[in-house]
Parts: structure tokens; sequence; C-alpha cells
């Protein structure tokens, strides 16, 4: 009986977390300044973790895969800029 209750407290834990986190997120998105400089920040987190990947001769696939986010977030700069027009 306790551990199922200690089970339900965990997981009830876990959805409220959750639930917050991800009402955050949203508020932050419909800031314009916010996510603007979410995505800044994004993008010289991601620039510099490719040129230490590159000066490290990291593994192909680590190099491709931080590439690829990086094109992901060049995407929602430019359609954040678009969508601002």
């Amino acid at each position: 009986m306790i551990e199922a209750l200690a089970i339900l407290v965990v997981f009830l834990t876990a959805a409220l977390i959750y639930l917050s986190a991800q009402m955050q997120a949203q508020s932050a998105r419909r800031d314009p300044v916010a996510e603007l400089a979410r995505l800044q920040e994004s993008l010289v987190w991601h620039d510099e973790r490719l040129r230490l990947a590159k000066e490290q001769r990291w593994d192909d696939d680590m190099i491709n895969r931080i590439a690829g986010q990086r094109a992901e977030i060049l995407g929602e700069l430019a359609r954040f800029h678009a969508a601002r027009r």
C-alpha cells in the first residue's frame, strides 16, 4: 500500500514538473524577444559545439548530428524573421 502511494506521488510530481515546464516554454515562445534570444543562444551554442567537434576530430556521425541541429536552428530563425515581416 505504501509502495503504491509512493509511486503515485512520484508520478504526480513528475507530471506537474513536466506540465509546468511546458507552460513556461509556451509562454516564452509567445514573447518574440525571448524567442529570438533563445534561438540566437542556441545558434551560438551549436556553432561553438560544431567548431569544437571539428577541432577535436569527433566522429563524423556526431559532427553531422550537430550540423543538422544547427541547420534546424537556422531554419527556425529564418521562419521567425519571415513571420515578423
